[in-house]
């Protein structure tokens, strides 16, 4: 399949969510954002998206709730479960575990008749954004702004499509570098944590070789001693942040790692600057997550794509989801 004919329709795609009929969701409510892998890292972004909003939202990792862990709720909550297939194993049981509590329950995802549609008390379904491969760069994308929307943040389709159209040009700049990495490092500040560990995961399905998320100060006082020449670093900054990050980038681009930079000027010395169109949006905003996710997992494909990886024939993918019904 073509990495970058799949890719090129995220615009698209992007634009017709802003299209679409809305669902609002009552922000006055406790919100809890549930999910497996992909889908977890969606919602735990959110939740910080939702914190600068003034929204009490937080992430639960679906697999907490079968672990026994979940902390008890109370007052008015309502439980969002994010899944594209709508039949993730973990999410289904976190979710009939919610609702035994009296939890009201919301279905996001990309498939009509699943079985979390059936199970939750309303819907939110978006069959145009499902896409055939495991990078899922529209539809993850799809379900994170279809959220942040019906949570009241003011996206548009033709600004959700320009983030996404602007981090695909920037890919196709940096897809002239040579990419040659036996180790995948995404570096993030606290607010991009969800973020990193989604682009690691991708990293590591789009090109089969070992990827890991950390915290920018976390890696440098922990195993920096991998970022050689044979490594690719990721760096995504904060805003208070951004002097110790900086640092950080040094030393790795310093080791030898190849290190880009995804934040604002100046370019940390000898780091890659990969973001020309970082710029023009703002800080921790909804479409500069949509930027760097897109970008990133576009950069991820590229690599693969040249190492001869299938992102449409990955093993074990459809039984991840499927088998354990």
């Amino acid at each position: 399949m073509n990495y970058r004919a799949e890719l090129a329709k995220t615009p698209k795609v992007l634009r017709a969510l802003g299209s679409a009929a809305d669902m609002r969701i009552d922000t006055t409510q406790k919100l809890i954002f549930c999910g497996c892998g992909t889908s977890y890292y969606l919602g735990a972004q959110a939740a910080h998206a939702c914190g600068l909003m003034g929204i009490d939202a937080v992430a639960l990792d679906a697999a907490d709730a079968l672990d026994g862990r979940l902390a008890e709720t109370y007052g008015k909550v309502l439980a969002v479960f994010i899944s594209r297939s709508g039949a993730s194993f973990e999410t289904l049981e976190a979710m009939r575990i919610l609702r035994a509590r009296g939890v009201r329950t919301l279905y996001l995802g990309c498939t009509y008749d699943s079985p979390l549609t059936a199970g939750c008390d309303q819907s939110m379904t978006l069959p145009f954004a499902r896409e055939p491969m495991a990078m899922e760069s529209y539809s993850s994308m799809s379900q994170f702004c279809a959220l942040l929307r019906a949570c009241g943040a003011q996206l548009s389709g033709g600004d959700m499509a320009r983030a996404a159209r602007a981090a695909l040009d920037d890919a196709n700049s940096l897809g002239r570098l040579p990419f040659d990495a036996k180790r995948h490092i995404v570096l993030a500040c606290p607010y991009y944590m969800p973020l990193a560990r989604e682009l690691a995961l991708k990293f590591g399905e789009l090109t089969q070789r070992p990827s890991e998320a950390w915290g920018t100060l976390e890696f440098r006082h922990g195993p920096r001693s991998w970022a050689d020449e044979s490594c690719a670093v990721y760096v995504l900054p904060g805003v208070r942040l951004r002097e110790y990050d900086a640092v950080v980038a040094e030393e790795t681009a310093g080791y030898g790692a190849r290190t880009f930079w995804f934040g604002d000027a100046p370019t940390p010395r000898d780091a890659v600057c990969a973001a020309r169109s970082l710029g023009a949006w703002e800080r921790y905003s909804p479409l500069e997550t949509v930027y760097l996710a897109v970008l990133l997992t576009s950069l991820a494909a590229r690599m693969g794509e040249s190492l001869g990886v299938d992102a449409s024939a990955l093993p074990n993918i459809t039984y991840a989801v499927e088998k354990l019904k």
